[in-house]
């Protein structure tokens, strides 16, 4: 045939690859969405390869990636051309994220404190998804490139390690006693992530993730988050990767060929609540030492109700000895925000909790778990570390709103069957 390979190297042959390329393009938006999803972290590894360079402008790294890979999600959103539009529960969910940036950055600057260019990306992201609707397999792909570009960082930041580039750092040592013994003290793994409370959540996610992915995505997201979840120490992340599991046991009749005995459904989120009251009562009544922290945060949230003090008034608790400084944060979904911008704070991130529980309980009850499998593991993190800033569209913030994007895309998918 070598007339087609010869047509393949003409110009035409060029324009019909090209117009091929386009025409997918056009007919996906998991390529702006991976873009957007992507692009977050890899502002995260710049952030951690460059922490203080200055590399355009007066701003960092992780900055000016953000921003281009927000511009290069910006072109692939303008030639998607979606097909279908979300669902009505969907619409208040956007609202609701937008109302908890609105309130959170404006709070900030009331209070003098201090945050970055990439926060006036979050509206405009918002606005995108919105406006062009991916489809549930695109939003699944994107979440595909989300977690893998996750391990990668992860595997590079440890490569550059091995290799004197960057050395890592530990915070503290590891406390598995059958693994300590075998090769002796092990620092606790943070990677590229700044704090192994922060590492050990990404973990988890990847885990419950992969869970929820077929064949050698499966084994991958659960290898490299379980290896990150053994790394960090975490005991979020293993609250977490145990709620998001027994979840997916309760609410899935059938996990790949196997059929979930009603028993086991049952069993698995009693088993994790009564392991986890255990532990408390038990083991660690303290929580580590947040329970303390939760009755300073919850005093001094009491000096300035409505607003919060921000961050500038914990540092000042800090500053005067109230507070240590491991303790510049609340340890909690709740209780940090509640210190940080009040009731207007809370009300707006619960707003978003509440619809976005709404949009995973609809999906549930139509035979898709993921979404709340999802939630309840972004949810579980929340009860020992608050690991979003809701300021910004960060890597901690991506899992709880992909929860929300996969349950309205269910939901979206059941309109049109039934139409």
């Amino acid at each position: 045939m070598p007339e087609v390979e010869g047509t393949a190297r003409t110009p035409a042959g060029k324009n019909l690859r090209q117009e091929f390329w386009i025409q997918g393009l056009r007919r996906s938006g998991a390529p702006y969405l991976s873009a957007l999803f992507a692009t977050v972290v890899v502002a995260q590894f710049a952030q951690y390869l460059w922490p203080t360079a200055i590399v355009l402008k007066g701003q960092p790294a992780g900055v000016v990636a953000q921003f281009f890979g927000f511009g290069v999600a910006v072109v692939l959103w303008w030639l998607y051309r979606p097909t279908d539009w979300w669902p009505r529960a969907f619409d208040w969910l956007v609202g609701a994220w937008a109302s908890l940036w609105v309130v959170t950055v404006g709070l900030s600057v009331l209070h003098g404190d201090l945050f970055n260019l990439t926060a006036i990306l979050v509206l405009p992201s918002l606005a995108m998804i919105w406006l062009k609707k991916p489809s549930l397999p695109a939003i699944f792909t994107s979440g595909d490139s989300f977690a893998l570009a996750l391990v990668l960082v992860a595997l590079a930041s440890q490569l550059l390690d091995f290799a004197g580039i960057k050395e890592l750092h530990y915070e503290g040592w590891n406390r598995w006693p059958l693994l300590t013994d075998i090769t002796g003290p092990i620092g606790r793994w943070e990677g590229p992530f700044g704090n192994v409370n922060y590492a050990g959540p990404i973990g988890a996610f990847l885990v419950v993730w992969g869970l929820l992915r077929p064949d050698w995505l499966r084994a991958l997201f659960v290898v490299a988050g379980a290896t990150i979840i053994l790394a960090s120490d975490s005991r979020t992340s293993m609250l977490s990767c145990a709620v998001g599991v027994a979840t997916l046991i309760a609410l899935a009749p059938k996990l790949g060929s196997f059929r979930t005995p009603l028993l086991l459904r049952v069993a698995a989120p009693v088993a994790v609540a009564l392991a986890f009251g255990g532990y408390v009562l038990v083991i660690d009544p303290t929580l580590n030492l947040r329970t303390p922290v939760w009755e300073f945060f919850l005093s001094q949230w009491r000096t300035s109700p409505v607003s919060g003090v921000g961050a500038s008034g914990i540092q000042s608790a800090i500053d005067a000895g109230s507070l240590q400084s491991w303790a510049n944060h609340g340890h909690n979904l709740v209780i940090d925000p509640l210190m940080r911008y009040g009731l207007l704070g809370v009300v707006a991130l619960i707003s978003v909790i509440f619809i976005s529980g709404v949009i995973a309980t609809k999906g549930a009850r139509l035979g898709f778990a993921a979404s709340e499998v999802l939630l309840a593991a972004c949810l579980a993190d929340g009860v020992s570390e608050d690991l979003v800033d809701w300021r910004y569209l960060g890597v901690q913030a991506v899992p709880l709103l992909l929860a929300g994007l996969l349950g309205a895309a269910w939901l979206a998918q059941a309109r049109r069957e039934k139409t």
